[in-house]
Order: structure tokens, then sequence, then C-alpha cells
């Protein structure tokens, strides 16, 4: 595993917003936004480089944005 500062931070970063979505996503019942938020809490672990860490949570949270009705 690749731990630099930009992955940490990264995690750290979209770990709280995947919290916030699943909170949401549950209170209001939108199963997509709640997924995503998940996904969002885990994905960090399986990436092996900042570049995938950074892209990936910016593509999740554009997907978010999308999903929240």
């Amino acid at each position: 595993m690749n731990f630099s500062v930009s992955s940490l931070f990264a995690g750290i970063l979209f770990s709280g917003a995947g919290l916030y979505l699943l909170k949401v996503g549950k209170s209001r019942a939108n199963i997509k936004v709640a997924v995503i938020g998940v996904t969002m809490m885990m994905y960090t672990y399986f990436t092996a480089s900042p570049w995938l860490d950074w892209g990936i949570g910016f593509a999740l949270c554009g997907a978010a944005y999308l999903a929240w009705e």
C-alpha cells in the first residue's frame, strides 16, 4: 500500500463527505446517496495512487450531486 500525505488527506476528506452522505441518504430514504456515501468511505483502501484517490473521489462527489433529489 502507498501511504502518502496526499492519499491520507484524500481519505480523511472523502470519508468525512461519505459519512455525511450516508447519514443524509438514510434520513431521506435515498438509497443511491447512501450507497455512494459508503463507497466514498471505503474506496481509498483499495486504490494504489494519489491520482486515483482524488479522481475517484471527485467522480463520486459528482455522482452524489446527480443522485441528490
